[in-house]
């Protein structure tokens, strides 16, 4: 019998996104033993941050949620990612 197994978690699944005035909220399908984090750019191509004032969410394999403050007008641009640790 063989086995495979993967140290490697899925991606995760993303169930709501929404960016309101100046707060915003991502939710997400979690896996247990597995750590998440939203990030912030302002080039898909650039260095990826830890958005400020949010913290690593452990997964409990329930519904997770990271709410976040974004602040209008100091970049006109900018991308989020839900990472996983």
């Amino acid at each position: 019998q063989l086995e495979v197994t993967s140290s490697n978690p899925e991606p995760p699944s993303i169930t709501g996104f929404d960016i309101s005035g100046s707060d915003g909220n991502v939710s997400f399908e979690t896996e247990v033993g597995v750590n998440y984090k939203i990030t912030t750019s302002t080039t898909l191509a650039g260095a990826w941050t830890m958005v400020p004032g949010t913290s690593v969410i452990p997964g409990t394999g329930n519904l997770g949620s990271i709410e976040f403050t974004v602040t209008p007008g100091i970049d006109p641009r900018r991308f989020y990612r839900l990472e996983v640790e």
